[in-house]
């Protein structure tokens, strides 16, 4: 039995070596397509991020002067970070894909503080490497804003809404788990102003994580009432206001202040109908099935592709589900973490439903934790799954990593002859060139610092004409 237990010992740091080298490679291909600047990789909305950062920086404020925001203003986000590393490098290309780096980092840590209490290291991390893999998988890693743009390159758009998500969510977890005070009041606090600096962004942290908080910790409360007639434990519905009342002071805030803000895909305003909801309802799972979509999958495969993922996450939910009424309070934090994301998801689907904003699907991101904790849940309670679970993933994560190495190093590659090919004609005709042409993409691209902004113009007048 001893040597049984040894071995299984062995396996699982052998595995955990295996899942950690992934996630290596994983950020170093991230850190590649964020540091190599490649503009062509870059669209309207990073520039938009770009020239935000730099007047941001420039007035030291949140709300620039004569600045237009659109769907969000920025308070926890990519942008903001990116700004205050303008102020040292005084290059906002370099400053973005830093801060892009560093959110990526941010997302992981806090995605693994979060699921710690409840998985091992071994099925939090497949979880995730499920997710990562499931996302860029997907869609292009630098080019789609449907794909690895929403949380890991080029401007990270929504990654400050998934690690406030995290951090809350992981508080509460630890919160019902009845953690010391002095360990989880920090965090407590922390969740407390992201909370309130999500709600200044926009109502979409309402949507996809205070609300399923409220509602998970609504649901929970009055199945203790129905069994013991008390609240064992009144934390966490504290917890639950402090984070409410954050929020919505942080959305009185961003109405106080009155930004110039121009909403792009429709207003907050209630447009409940009879005679749409039907069309709407339609239009919606559409709108999520969409999010399984893969570039270039044939029809046959996309169909097995979609169905494979929605089975996972319904028979993680309905096998917790049906765990939590047979063990009943054992299984609380496990259902509220996989309640509180589907919620998320829910939540973006009635908004859709009751008001005139048009939901688009990257709205429904919080999908994509969504499928990591799922993973991690059937790994957690299915041992005999474990291993070719285990298996699949490591073959075909290395397969798609691999992939997206030899795609976009070769588009950065003709990225960057481009930039040396509109500086030559840029500079004057007796500097040499020579001296970029065998550096690394990213190397030659910070030996150009100087000259960057004139490229990217340039670059970008030449497309538009």
């Amino acid at each position: 039995m001893k040597k049984t237990s040894k071995i299984e010992k062995k396996n699982q740091r052998a595995l955990s070596v295996i899942l950690t080298v992934l996630l290596a490679f994983f950020l170093c291909l991230i850190f590649y397509v964020n540091l190599s600047c490649n503009p062509e990789y870059y669209d309207g909305d990073m520039y938009s991020d770009l020239n935000y950062a730099k007047e941001a920086w420039k007035s030291k404020s949140l709300f620039p002067p004569n600045w237009i925001f659109g769907n969000q203003t920025y308070a926890f986000s990519t942008p903001v970070l990116a700004a205050l590393l303008y102020g040292m490098t005084s290059n906002v290309i370099i400053s973005m894909a830093v801060a892009s780096c560093i959110m990526t980092v941010l997302t992981i840590l806090s995605y693994d503080w979060m699921m710690k209490p409840l998985y091992s290291y071994n099925e939090r991390m497949g979880g995730f490497l499920i997710m990562a893999g499931f996302i860029i998988g997907r869609k292009h890693i630098a080019e789609s804003p449907k794909g690895a743009q929403l949380f890991f390159t080029m401007a990270s758009y929504y990654a400050g809404y998934l690690i406030t998500a995290f951090v809350i969510y992981g508080c509460y977890i630890r919160i019902r788990n009845d953690y010391p005070k002095k360990k989880i009041f920090p965090i407590a606090l922390l969740s407390v102003v992201l909370s309130f600096a999500s709600g200044i962004q926009s109502l979409r942290q309402t949507a996809v994580t205070v609300l399923p908080l409220l509602a998970c910790e609504g649901l929970l409360t009055l199945a203790q009432l129905i069994k013991s007639k008390r609240i064992k434990n009144p934390k966490t519905l504290i917890f639950s206001v402090a984070i409410l009342i954050s929020n919505i002071a942080g959305l009185i805030t961003v109405k106080l202040i009155k930004p110039n803000q121009h909403q792009i895909f429709g207003e907050t305003s209630l447009a409940l109908s009879l005679d749409n909801v039907y069309q709407k309802t339609v239009e919606g799972v559409r709108t999520i099935l969409r999010l399984f979509q893969v570039e270039r999958m044939p029809s046959p495969l996309q169909v097995v592709f979609t169905t494979f993922f929605i089975i996972l996450i319904l028979f993680a939910m309905v096998l917790c589900a049906v765990k939590l009424f047979k063990r009943k309070e054992k299984e609380y934090s496990d259902f509220s973490v996989l309640f509180m994301f589907f919620l998320g998801i829910v939540g973006i689907f009635f908004i859709g439903l009751i008001t005139n904003i048009q939901v688009r699907e990257i709205y429904y991101f919080m999908l994509f934790p969504l499928i990591a904790v799922s993973s991690a849940y059937i790994l957690k309670i299915r041992a005999k799954l474990r291993k070719p679970v285990y298996a699949c993933l490591a073959v075909v994560f290395a397969f798609v990593i691999a992939y997206n190495f030899a795609v976009t190093a070769k588009e950065i590659k003709a990225g960057t002859q481009k930039v040396l090919l509109m500086l030559r004609h840029a500079m004057p005709s007796t500097t040499d060139m020579s001296i970029f042409t065998h550096l690394f993409p990213v190397q030659a691209i910070l030996r150009l610092l100087p000259r960057i902004s004139l490229t990217l113009c340039l670059w970008k007048s030449t497309v538009m004409s």
